[in-house]
């Protein structure tokens, strides 16, 4: 999704870049600013540079080339029988010679993308029928004179092939996975490759997390990282035998792995894993080995259960006798599916399942009325069921049950059980942040409270309870019915009623689990792109720094003065960025917070903002729309908003000049003083002038037209749009 432009005579290049939707963008200045070029209505798989020209690859429209950076884009498909390409390489050998990919075809032009040829098929490149390719790429050009072709496919084991005569013939690479952390990782679906841009024989593909490296041009491949720590955990186990170094993992579609605890003293001790590779036996179940939830019988420390398999239904309960090294299936599990698994330490010959239940030591396996999410941490004969927006409690091992609290919310995700208080739970939803249950009623805490909107929802998975103090709780999310990203980590010291964000968790934040690690003083947060353990202790408080990064911004304290006005939201993540950009419907919001307006309508006056989609713009429509019907606002000609896009000095001066007209603050100045300002773009020269008059515009603001404006510009210019307005 990044190319690269040749070298200018300043020796920078430009940066093209584009999402798979959005568009596509330039930067000129190395990254710093960003300009967009077009097909913001296209769906694009990604992007090339070629001698000037810009080639995007999109789901809708085939090729489309562009040879002056975005004022005309052009079609290229003459020839292909689809409208979907995925990806397209120049032959180094020979500029003419294009090669492309659809799901179905490689596709050869031989007149520069001007008209194009099937070359060969998925079967015909050593996959089978139902594979569908999905990138390609050169090397440079090799020793013999030749250069090289890499394709690799979608959803598919050991994914790329290469070709040596241009993709008439393909071969597969051979892996050596005999150093690796996993050995059993042979990756999976379109991982992601990259060759080497002088050393044609060097290359690197990420095979399911995991880097391999080759030294021969991709035709034998061997890992080349310090670990693995790309498994999603789904849950975590703590001190199992009261010993705080003692921990196990289940994780998805890797099976459960276990400590490995030297005694030196590690605070991250590395896991145990060979066990649960595919070497040893019968560790699938349904050709899948997602571990979900683990029990361990307090009778035998040996003795180890393990809900593994598929997502789904497709699961067993395994068990292991010698501590997790070998494990067998329990008849008449299969279909067990849950998240929650435990022995009642109170009866320990019974199990406890989710949708299963053993009440003589599992030999026999019962459904319950209803599938159980939690047991009591004071009585273990008091377990806990959900269906239909209820929570369910029984008092005799899940054999009767009771309503405990009715009406929460459909949408909800993981539920936790608080330590200190019977009957009291912590409940994440899709959209309405954390359900707090307390016996018989529930309180829902979301934006109001402290959490992050994202999408215009407050979506929490999991939340955790400090075990050495009951009002500490650290809570974070994904919205698990289409893998939205969210916040990451919030975390409160009041029982939940406020929360602060954490920042520091990557890979999209999406957050699956989260469970304190006792004796330890650390959070461990499962996410996509593995564990993190966050050490509360050396956090700062955000409330207390507010910003860590203004000090040196000249804006400081029309940031801190904004802050306490209301107008900048109360972002706890520790940072402002003041060199960075804000976006259109954000400003929005903050101007319609300073000017108090209320939406008078209810409007759709633009294509991208309407009020009950939030994928398109609905999270901003209440700001947009009053600034609409106060007169801020006019309609362009496409109908559209654009909210995501960054606004610009423009912009914000015509914005600025607008908000002081509605405001009857008067000109004080000729049509000749404005048009001297011949520097300044026609269309908001006026605007221009006007701020400069009243001095919202002053000499401390760096006006670029056409770029973005900075967040402290832009505070700067709030603060003294604040002033005149008083």
């Amino acid at each position: 999704m990044v190319a690269f432009s040749d070298k200018k005579k300043d020796g920078t290049r430009d940066v093209y870049t584009c999402g798979n939707t959005g568009g596509v963008f330039i930067s000129t200045d190395e990254g710093e600013t960003w300009s967009s070029i077009g097909l913001t209505d296209k769906y694009i798989h990604c992007i090339e540079y070629f001698e000037g020209s810009v080639i995007a690859c999109t789901k809708e429209s085939g090729l489309l080339i562009t040879r002056d950076d975005g004022k005309n884009w052009t079609e290229i498909n003459e020839g292909f029988d689809t409208p979907e390409i995925r990806a397209v390489a120049v032959n180094p050998i020979d500029k003419k010679n294009w090669f492309a990919v659809s799901a179905d075809y490689l596709w050869e032009s031989k007149d520069a993308g001007n008209t194009w040829a099937v070359l060969n098929t998925p079967k015909g490149m050593g996959y089978s029928e139902t594979h569908k390719l999905w990138r390609l790429n050169f090397s440079t050009v090799r020793s013999d004179g030749n250069a090289r072709l890499y394709v690799t496919s979608s959803s598919v084991q050991r994914p790329m092939r290469y070709s040596d005569d241009y993709g008439k013939t393909f071969n597969k690479p051979i892996s050596d996975n005999n150093l690796a952390i996993i050995r059993d990782n042979w990756g999976w679906s379109a991982e992601p490759y990259y060759v080497h841009p002088q050393n044609p024989d060097i290359m690197w593909i990420s095979s399911d997390g995991q880097i391999m490296k080759s030294l021969d041009g991709g035709e034998t491949l061997f890992p080349a990282s310090s670990g693995y720590s790309g498994m999603r955990a789904a849950n975590f186990y703590f001190g199992i035998d009261g010993d705080v170094n003692d921990f196990w993992i289940a994780c998805i579609d890797r099976s459960s792995i276990m400590d490995a605890y030297t005694g030196n003293g590690e605070d991250y001790p590395l896991v145990y894993y060979m066990p649960n590779e595919d070497r040893y036996a019968n560790l699938r179940t349904d050709g899948s080995k997602t571990s979900k939830a683990l029990g361990f019988d307090p009778k035998n420390p040996q003795r180890v259960l393990d809900n593994r398999g598929g997502w789904g239904k497709g699961a067993t309960i395994k068990e292991s006798l010698d501590g997790g090294h070998n494990w067998h299936d329990i008849p008449g599990t299969y279909g067990c599916d849950t998240r929650f698994m435990a022995f009642n330490p109170d009866n320990p010959t019974t199990i406890y399942a989710g949708n299963f239940i053993s009440y003589d030591d599992g030999v026999t396996w019962t459904t319950p009325e209803y599938k159980l999410y939690a047991m009591s941490p004071f009585n273990g004969n008091v377990v806990y069921g959900f269906a239909n927006a209820t929570l369910y409690k029984s008092t005799d091992e899940g054999r009767t049950f009771s309503v405990l609290c009715a009406g929460l919310p459909s949408s909800t995700q993981r539920i936790s059980v608080d330590k200190f208080k019977e009957d009291k739970f912590y409940i994440g939803t899709t959209s309405s942040g954390l359900c707090i249950v307390d016996g018989d009623t529930f309180s829902l805490k979301n934006a109001k409270n402290g959490f992050h909107t994202v999408y215009g929802r407050v979506p929490v998975y999991t939340c955790a309870q400090d075990p050495e103090n009951e009002l500490h709780l650290v809570a974070g999310g994904v919205y698990a019915r289409d893998n939205y990203n969210t916040s990451g980590i919030f975390e409160s010291y009041d029982g939940g009623e406020t929360w602060t964000h954490v920042p520091g968790v990557l890979n999209g934040a999406d957050v699956w689990i989260i469970e304190f690690r006792p004796g330890k003083d650390q959070v461990w947060i499962g996410t996509s792109g593995g564990t993190y353990v966050y050490e509360f202790k050396k956090f700062f408080n955000p409330v207390d720094t507010l910003y860590t990064d203004i000090d040196a911004s000249y804006a400081r304290a029309d940031i801190i003065n904004l802050y306490n006005d209301g107008i900048y939201g109360e972002f706890t993540d520790g940072y402002f960025e003041p060199k960075g950009y804000t976006s259109r419907g954000e400003v929005s919001k903050q101007i319609s917070k300073l000017l108090g307006l209320k939406r008078a309508t209810d409007g759709k006056p633009y294509t991208d903002i309407i009020a009950d989609n939030v994928s398109k713009g609905g999270y901003y429509y209440p700001y947009v729309q009053a600034m609409y019907d106060a007169g801020l606002y006019i309609i362009s000609e496409d109908g559209a908003f654009n909210p995501d896009e960054p606004l610009t000095y423009d912009q914000l001066v015509i914005l600025g000049a607008r908000i002081m007209n509605i405001n009857h603050i008067p000109d004080n100045f000729t049509l000749s003083d404005v048009n001297a300002y011949t520097d300044i773009p026609a269309y908001s020269r006026y605007a221009y002038y006007k701020c400069l008059a009243n001095d919202v515009l002053d000499d401390m603001i760096t006006f670029e037209s056409g770029k973005p404006a900075s967040n402290e510009d832009i505070a700067h210019f709030i603060s003294n749009l604040k002033k005149i307005l008083k």
